[in-house]
């Protein structure tokens, strides 16, 4: 492969190598620019990102997450109830299209435990009874509709 075709990717990776050595990616940044002289050309390449001022730690920014530990950050988080943590657990795995969208994991995961504490928990009374009867009533259609409370 001749070095003219390889230039290219040397520019990317000249451009962007920079940014790999801090902490944070940072949408504002200087103009970054790279040259390179071969014996016959010059080439030059400019990259000029957006004019915003978000840093974005880059741990998160890279890091993804599947279904269920999206769950477990909200309900360790105090923004959901053990209830409604069943129930999107619940609709994570028998029924996707209802799981509200900040709960679409973007890491595939395996539902085996999952699947075990639901099923537990649908055939467990002193666990289902003491639910709300809506959250019951969702879980019990999608696990257990035979189960009664009384």
């Amino acid at each position: 492969m001749k070095l003219t075709k390889l230039l290219p990717i040397l520019l990317v990776f000249l451009i962007l190598l920079p940014a790999c050595n801090s902490p944070f990616v940072t949408e504002t940044s200087p103009t970054i620019t790279a040259t390179q002289v071969l014996s016959t050309s010059t080439f030059t390449a400019t990259a000029t990102p957006p004019a915003t001022k978000t840093a974005i730690p880059l741990a998160t920014a890279t890091r993804k997450l599947s279904t269920p530990e999206l769950i477990e950050k909200a309900f360790n988080r105090g923004e959901i109830t053990s209830e409604e943590r069943l129930l999107y657990l619940t609709y994570a795995v028998y029924d996707p299209e209802l799981l509200p969208s900040q709960f679409w994991g973007n890491r595939a995961w395996d539902a085996t435990f999952v699947v075990h504490e639901l099923h537990a928990a649908a055939i467990d009374p002193s666990i289902l009874c003491s639910m709300s009867l809506n959250i019951r009533s969702e879980i019990q259609r999608l696990l257990n509709p035979h189960a009664t409370c009384e």
